[in-house]
């Protein structure tokens, strides 16, 4: 029974990180389109994801790392 708890917990978890890393990807694209790279900042993006700004660099570790991610994203 705890293992199955467990297992919920951590799934339950990857989801939430997945569809958070989404939005984020989301706002930056927005963002970067209609301001270009150097007008955007973190906090902003961070924001339109309803997020912390802490908490976006647990996904990039810096506005360079955001673009090219939100580059790559765009490509798939």
């Amino acid at each position: 029974m705890k293992q199955d708890k467990k297992a919920t917990v951590q799934r339950r978890t990857r989801n939430i990180g997945a569809e958070t890393e989404a939005a984020i990807l989301d706002a930056a694209i927005k963002a970067f389109a209609a301001q270009g790279y150097d007008s955007v900042s973190m906090r902003q993006v961070a924001a339109v994801a309803k997020i912390t700004p802490p908490s976006i660099y647990l996904y990039y570790a810096d506005k360079r790392a955001l673009y090219v991610a939100a580059c790559i994203h765009c490509f798939r």
